[in-house]
């Protein structure tokens, strides 16, 4: 069994076969992406931001869960979030020789930050409470997996990068409808990419990001993805 993330950043010959459109249509994402809050500066080191942006969207769930702003949590709930963003940073980045090490006030100041930003995008009318850390079952040789967060019948991808949005985090998506769509899990027709960081936004419905990606249905499409990672496990390369 293999990670979802490790599907979406391998197998390039069957996502670059699936999806023909890919570049031209994240090009077009980015261009076309709304903005919903000023870039946020940092005077961080940039290896410190991968764990900051964990921590603050740790921050922002904690903070729907318990129905409290980022910046009113307790120290413990803090606390919590740290360590299980720590964690999380740490198996993604198990070759390094220096292991994480927990955020320094600046650095949870910048957390703070990114939480409270995405309490402010989550809060638009509309959108509804979302479920964090929505589950979805494996299928075939991927494994199961939590994705960012689902507000009625939309599926939110938070990348909190100094970047633009990338091919890798629309195959993302798709991968996690992909899974939802073997399994009949929740009821998934649009999707959304959130950089907290940029302030910036871009969604659509699945059915049209389909046909942008690739010319055919979602249905055509989660089919040949779901159909693709229920083969001989074998067929896994980190090509």
């Amino acid at each position: 069994m293999i990670s979802e993330e490790v599907f979406t950043l391998s197998h390039s010959a069957f996502w670059r076969e699936l999806l023909p459109m890919a570049e031209s249509y994240v090009r077009e994402c980015n261009v076309e992406s709304a903005r919903f809050a000023p870039h946020l500066d940092s005077a961080l080191p940039p290896a410190d931001r991968g764990l900051v942006n964990e921590v603050g969207f740790r921050l922002f769930a904690a903070g729907v869960r318990l129905r409290e702003p980022a910046d009113g949590l307790e120290r413990a709930v803090i606390d919590d979030c740290m360590v299980a963003g720590l964690r999380h940073i740490s198996a993604m980045r198990q070759l390094q020789r220096h292991p994480p090490q927990p955020l320094k006030p600046a650095g949870l100041d910048e957390a703070v930050a990114i939480a409270r930003r995405l309490e402010d995008f989550f809060a638009a009318p509309g959108l509804g409470v979302p479920t964090l850390f929505p589950e979805l079952p494996g299928c075939g040789w991927v494994d199961r997996c939590y994705a960012d967060a689902l507000a009625g019948s939309t599926l939110f991808e938070i990348k909190a990068g100094d970047r633009g949005f990338r091919s890798a985090d629309v195959r993302q998506l798709l991968c996690y409808c992909a899974l939802n769509f073997a399994a009949k899990r929740y009821q998934i027709s649009h999707v959304c990419l959130v950089n907290p960081r940029t302030g910036r936004y871009v969604g659509e419905s699945l059915d049209a990001m389909s046909k942008h990606l690739a010319g055919r249905s979602a249905t055509e499409l989660l089919a040949q993805i779901v159909h693709y990672v229920s083969d001989a496990p074998d067929r896994y390369t980190a090509s």
